[in-house]
């Protein structure tokens, strides 16, 4: 897909030329709104990413993801991609995975097979590697740029490029509720379909269901007839009736 570098300066003027008439934002407010969109597409697709390799750790499965990322999406052992797990499932299939490693013997292999992340900075792997020689290759999604000035650059896929200035422009009406920001609720909702698209782990996620089956006038509609309980005649008691 082509890329192309933008500016922060040039992505005001597009922002503006997305609108109908005379901005209502300022050029302070559009750069938070950019920033903001930028922070919520990474998180989504991960859309700024990069590849490093590191040697394994003897006989330990816990890693650290390194500082130039803070989240791993691929794992691969000497080139060889690793299955994708989670703690949870190795805990119940393995209980005892913590300890193994590729010399154990018996059983487990004698390579690395599946790697479970661990939040978003570390993750483990399973068997641990007992070798020295050996390496991982990691991809990683990386932090977002933030645009401070107006010459500040970063890199946008040209297809995505309308939906970013969508939401940003979304964004920048949450300052004027009402019609305004009512008519620009499609833009929002593009952005996260277009998201659905790039990221099958969101596309599943009960998040994305949420916000795309959303109905906003639903919770002003009863959800059935009121319902009506008649509760039989008590006599009174001649003490009562007193």
């Amino acid at each position: 897909m082509p890329y192309t570098t933008g500016t922060l300066a040039q992505l005001r003027v597009q922002l503006a030329a997305r609108w109908e008439g005379s901005p209502f934002w300022t050029d302070e407010e559009a750069r938070l709104a950019i920033n903001e969109t930028l922070r919520m597409w990474n998180l989504l697709v991960g859309a700024w990413r990069k590849r490093v390799v590191i040697p394994t750790i003897v006989n330990s499965p816990y890693y650290t993801v390194p500082s130039s990322g803070f989240c791993v999406f691929r794992v691969a052992w000497n080139q060889h991609p690793l299955d994708l797990s989670s703690v949870a499932d190795l805990d119940d299939g393995r209980p005892s995975w913590r300890g193994e490693t590729t010399a154990a013997g018996g059983s487990i292999p004698t390579s690395p097979v599946v790697w479970a992340p661990l939040g978003f900075t570390r993750f483990v792997l399973w068997p641990a590697d007992a070798s020295l020689v050996n390496s991982l290759t990691l991809d990683l999604v990386t932090p977002t740029p933030v645009l401070i000035y107006e010459f500040s650059p970063v890199d946008l896929n040209v297809a995505d490029l309308n939906v970013l200035l969508g939401m940003a422009l979304r964004l920048a009406a949450f300052k004027t509720p009402g019609p305004r920001f009512t008519l620009l609720e499609g833009l929002e909702r593009a952005f996260y379909q277009a998201a659905a698209v790039q990221s099958a782990q969101f596309r599943a996620s009960a998040l994305y269901r949420a916000l795309i089956g959303r109905d906003p006038g639903r919770a002003q509609r009863p959800l059935q007839s009121p319902l009506r309980v008649e509760l039989p005649a008590v006599p009174l008691s001649p003490e009562s009736s007193a």
